[in-house]
């Protein structure tokens, strides 16, 4: 599967001049070590990432990114938490 179009997420509280890591699509942005899961044989597809700093209602431990990735063919998920 190819890689989707990127989409950024921007919360209403977003400080200025600081942009946002949460996004749909593109190409993962990574704090800490690549990471690639496969699922049937095949390497999964990026669906997106959430920062913690931009969803502060997620409870996610500071300066973590949640990492979302799925199988287009058993559409099985696979996430991976990371952080500074």
């Amino acid at each position: 599967m190819g890689t989707l179009p990127e989409t950024r997420l921007v919360p209403l509280t977003i400080p200025v001049g600081v942009p946002p890591a949460t996004k749909l699509g593109g190409d993962p942005e990574w704090i800490q070590l690549e990471w690639k899961p496969e699922c049937c044989g095949e390497r999964m597809t990026f669906l997106g990432q959430i920062d913690s700093l931009d969803i502060l209602e997620a409870h996610l431990p500071d300066s973590a990114i949640v990492y979302v990735f799925f199988c287009s063919k058993c559409f099985e998920t696979e996430s991976q938490l990371q952080c500074c």
